[in-house]
C-alpha cells in the first residue's frame, strides 16, 4: 500500500513538473505548448503503469508486461517527437507554426505502435497458453508422485518391515517415476490411464494385507513405469 502511495505521489509530482517546465519555457500558452505537456504527462503515466505491472505478482504476465512496455514506448516516442518538432525543426516561440508535420508524426508513431502492440498481444497469448500447458503437465506429475508417496506410507503401515521386498519395490517405482519428464505424461494419455489404473489396483491390493498379491501388483506397476520410460528413451533416440 505504501509503495502505491509513493508511486502515485512521484507520478503526480512529475506531471506537475512537466507542466511547470513548459509553462516557463513558452512565452505564452499555445497549441504546441499544450502538446508538449500532454505527451509528457502521457509518457510519465504509461511508464508508471509499466513499472507498477513489474511490482505486482497478480498482473505480471507475459502478455501484460509486453503490452505495458509497448504502450510506454509509444508514449515516450510521442513525447520525444514533440520535443524534436518543437526545439529542433523551428523556433519554439513561434505561435503561428504549422503543426501538420507534428500530427503526421503522431499518426505514424500510433500506427507502428498499434502494429507492435498487436504482435506482442498475439505472442503473449501464445506464450500464456504454452505456460498453462506446462503448469498442467507439472501438476499431473506431482499428483502421481503424491499418490505414490501416500501408497508408500500406507504400505509401511501394513508391512512394517521397511526392508521388505514390497517396500523396496515401491521405493524403486517411486525413484524410477521421478526420472520421467513431466511432458512425457501429457503426450501419452494412454500411458497416463494405465498408470492411474495401476495405482488404483495397487491401492486395493495393499488394503488386502496379502504380501504376494501386493507384490504382483507392484510388478505390474513397475512394468507400466518402465514402459513409459522406455518410450521416452526411444523418442529421444529418434530426435537425435
Amino acid at each position: 500500500m505504501l509503495n502505491k502511495v509513493v508511486s502515485t505521489a512521484i507520478t503526480l509530482a512529475s506531471c506537475i513538473a512537466i507542466y511547470g517546465i513548459f509553462y516557463f519555457i513558452f512565452p505564452e500558452q499555445s497549441t504546441l505548448m499544450i502538446w508538449n505537456v500532454v505527451t509528457g504527462i502521457v509518457a510519465i503515466i504509461l511508464t508508471a503503469i509499466k513499472l507498477a505491472t513489474y511490482t505486482s505478482v497478480q498482473t505480471l504476465t507475459v502478455k501484460n508486461a509486453s503490452s505495458k512496455i509497448i504502450l510506454s514506448r509509444v508514449g515516450l516516442a510521442l513525447f520525444l517527437w514533440t520535443l524534436i518538432f518543437t526545439f529542433c525543426l523551428d523556433s519554439y516561440d513561434k505561435t503561428d507554426r504549422p503543426l501538420a508535420y507534428l500530427y503526421v508524426g503522431y499518426l505514424i508513431i500510433l500506427i507502428l505502435g498499434g502494429l507492435h502492440w498487436g504482435m506482442g498481444h498475439i505472442g503473449g497469448n501464445i506464450s500464456e497458453k504454452e505456460n498453462a500447458v506446462v503448469d498442467n503437465t507439472i501438476d499431473l506429475k506431482q499428483a502421481f508422485v503424491a499418490q505414490l508417496v501416500a501408497l508408500k506410507q500406507r504400505l509401511e503401515e501394513v508391512d512394517t518391515d521397511p526392508r521388505s521386498e514390497n517396500n523396496k519395490a515401491l521405493d524403486k517405482c517411486i525413484d524410477s517415476f521421478r526420472t520421467i519428464p513431466a511432458n512425457r505424461l501429457s503426450k501419452d494419455p494412454q500411458s497416463t490411464n494405465q498408470l492411474s489404473n495401476g495405482l488404483s489396483e495397487l491401492t486395493k491390493k495393499i488394503e488386502t494385507g496379502d504380501k504376494q498379491i501386493t507384490s504382483d501388483s507392484l510388478k505390474e506397476l513397475s512394468v507400466i513405469i518402465s514402459s513409459i520410460k522406455s518410450t521416452e528413451i526411444a523418442n529421444r533416440s529418434l530426435v537425435q
